[in-house]
């Protein structure tokens, strides 16, 4: 479908209210679903060295790193990839 499976939506809003968060909407695209757990993980995980094997995984390291770099390293941005 268009949108997020009911199982994953409900998992996720259940930990969100455990936590003392808004739910995400019912309805909601499955790109804002997927991107909406991205953030989650990346705030919650941020220092549990999770990150690079979510983007690998999710298929966006490269173009994550080098927009990093752009940010914050422009000098060194040819060295990523």
């Amino acid at each position: 479908g268009s949108g997020p499976d009911e199982l994953a939506l409900q998992c996720v809003n259940q930990i969100r209210q455990r936590a003392g968060l808004s739910v995400l909407p019912t309805g909601m695209a499955k790109a804002d679903f997927r991107q909406a757990v991205r953030l989650e993980r990346r705030l919650e995980l941020a220092f549990e060295f999770w990150r690079r094997y979510d983007l690998v995984r999710w298929g966006i390291y490269l173009t994550t790193m080098r927009e990093h770099f752009r940010r914050f390293y422009p000098n060194l941005v040819n060295n990523v990839g």
